[in-house]
């Protein structure tokens, strides 16, 4: 059991970005590349994909023609946050959507709040989508949902470290006296964690620190 990946719920963020850029929902509104769109973000928060994937939402510090550079709020998978900094590259494939239409790289501007999904490749981060104009709501949700997958490669009294064997992204979270632990879905605390248990960790980012809210975790 302790090889298990449980599914990465936050990646349902990627669906939510990636499909008003494809989906066809019959509607009237057509963008310039002729698909059709009308798909809300907030629609696709409760679905599944799987944990390759890292996302960043928060707001753009600042941008080049290959990079953005984004004040994170709540992140997943990623491995190079400094500061509250991560640093997405873009490219040509990179998709961009805004208020569910098409967008480009040009029409995002230092402050706007985006969320970022895309591929990891050691601690480089590479964009696939970039949403635009997050609302309040969306965002929320996608707070909600952050988690961090993976096995635990080490604990402290105050720390837990995940590493996700598909990214190979290592995460290590803030535990505190409100921190909720559950092993094999019983009840227990940090001290009961151990090297090599598998699970998630759902946390909230303050201040550029991963706290951690939830340890669910498997042997």
């Amino acid at each position: 059991m302790k090889k298990y990946i449980v599914a990465f719920s936050i990646a349902a963020v990627v669906a939510a970005v990636a499909l008003p850029a494809f989906a066809h929902d019959g509607g009237e509104n057509e963008n310039r590349h002729g698909a059709k769109l009308g798909v809300r973000l907030d629609h696709f928060l409760d679905a599944n994909l799987d944990n390759s994937k890292f996302v960043v939402l928060g707001t753009v510090s600042s941008k080049t023609s290959g990079s953005l550079v984004i004040t994170a709020k709540t992140t997943a998978n990623v491995p190079n946050l400094v500061n509250s900094l991560a640093t997405v590259n873009v490219n040509a494939d990179t998709k961009f959507t805004s208020n569910n239409k098409v967008s480009t790289l040009a029409d995002i501007a230092v402050g706007d709040k985006v969320i970022a999904i895309g591929t990891v490749s050691g601690t480089t981060l590479t964009a696939t989508s970039v949403h635009i104009n997050v609302d309040k709501k969306t965002e929320e949700q996608a707070r909600r949902k952050a988690k961090a997958f993976g096995e635990v490669t080490a604990k402290t009294d105050n720390s837990i470290t995940i590493k996700n064997s598909l990214t190979n992204t290592t995460q290590t979270l803030t535990v505190n006296d409100d921190t909720k632990v559950k092993i094999n879905g019983e009840v227990k605390t940090m001290a009961d964690v151990q090297v090599g248990d598998s699970g998630w960790v759902k946390f909230k980012t303050q201040a550029g620190v991963l706290i951690a809210k939830i340890v669910n975790l498997f042997r």
